[in-house]
């Protein structure tokens, strides 16, 4: 594990345009303000809470007076949403350095998104896929400006993935249905296959835009409102199964941040010998559990027919969606 703070490890970021879904509460909300110390010259944070982000950008412009920060809402239930929030995107940036993709379902009750898929599928997977797909263009012209530059996108996927998701790992043939076929533990194994997805999906990125770097992440455990908003009974298995290694937020935050401004394996952007040395570098497609430990197990998360059926399959159900 490395030994990472983010006030002391993470690099100046002056210069850069950072987004963050799901910043209004939790693992965003931390993650804005533990990047703000670092001189972005442009936060953007996606949400529902419209309350919520108002107090969030008055806390933070009190603190950060010269970072620019600004609140999009986007319902990550819709699809129409998400297009939405990339058009505004796209239309009010002329480059886009580095994508939190934290935002995301737990354990909720079986339901259908707006646009038919199981929601944790909907929300957790197809959201991002598709925000990811059309800020690519973006994405791609901010990685080719100049040599060192270092675009990445840091997907927040779960320990969950290995040990709760269906055995085939994604059941594709009942992603347009609740997915009541999962009867024991219905609502954690729908919750994993959508997280295994945000895994195999970063390696899928990876592979078919190498100038980006793409990560997924298992950020650990905190009592988020994710936590908090469980029925009673999941609520009271999380608790009762995690309370011995469950961190604070701010903690929880640390691994993303570490993936997000490491150094890379690559040698793309700024390094410092001295930096590689004491964090470790961070390798495209990879999935990396708190801090900065690369997963090496070989599963489903590393599985290269599933990685390729799940691109084939999201580029399908996307290629009517465009800006």
């Amino acid at each position: 594990m490395v030994a990472f703070e983010a006030s002391a490890d993470i690099p100046s970021l002056t210069g850069k345009t950072i987004l963050v879904t799901g910043g209004t509460s939790g693992l965003g909300k931390e993650t804005l303000f533990l990047l703000g110390p670092h001189s972005p010259s442009k936060l953007i944070f996606t949400g529902r809470n419209i309350v919520a982000s108002e107090n969030i950008i008055a806390e933070f412009q009190s603190r950060f007076p010269s970072v620019s920060i600004s609140f999009v809402r986007c319902d990550l239930a819709s699809l129409g949403s998400v297009q939405k929030f990339a058009r505004q995107v796209l239309a009010s940036n002329q480059q886009l350095d580095l994508v939190f993709a934290i935002a995301g379902v737990m354990a909720v009750p079986a339901a259908l998104t707006e646009d038919g898929y199981e929601v944790h599928f909907g929300v957790n997977h197809m959201a991002h896929a598709l925000l990811f797909k059309l800020l690519m263009p973006l994405l791609e012209r901010t990685a080719a400006a100049t040599p060192s530059a270092d675009v990445r996108i840091i997907s927040y996927s779960s320990d969950a993935s290995r040990s709760m998701a269906p055995d085939c790992g994604i059941d594709f043939d009942t992603l347009h249905t609740t997915q009541d076929v999962f009867y024991i533990m219905g609502e954690w194994r729908r919750f994993a296959q959508s997280k295994l997805a945000n895994a195999i999906y970063a390696r899928a990125l990876a592979h078919h835009h190498p100038e980006l770097l793409a990560v997924s992440i298992h950020p650990g455990i905190a009592m988020t409102a994710s936590v908090e908003n469980l029925p009673f009974m999941s609520r009271m298995l999380v608790t009762s199964t995690t309370y011995s290694v469950a961190k604070s937020p701010m903690e929880v935050a640390m691994n993303g941040l570490w993936a997000a401004t490491s150094p890379r394996a690559d040698g793309r952007g700024v390094q410092g010998e001295g930096r590689i040395s004491r964090l470790g570098t961070v390798e495209n497609g990879t999935f990396y559990r708190p801090i900065g430990e690369l997963d090496t197990r070989i599963g489903l998360t590393q599985d290269d027919d599933l990685t390729t059926k799940l691109w084939d399959w999201t580029e399908q159900e996307l290629k009517a969606w465009s800006v």
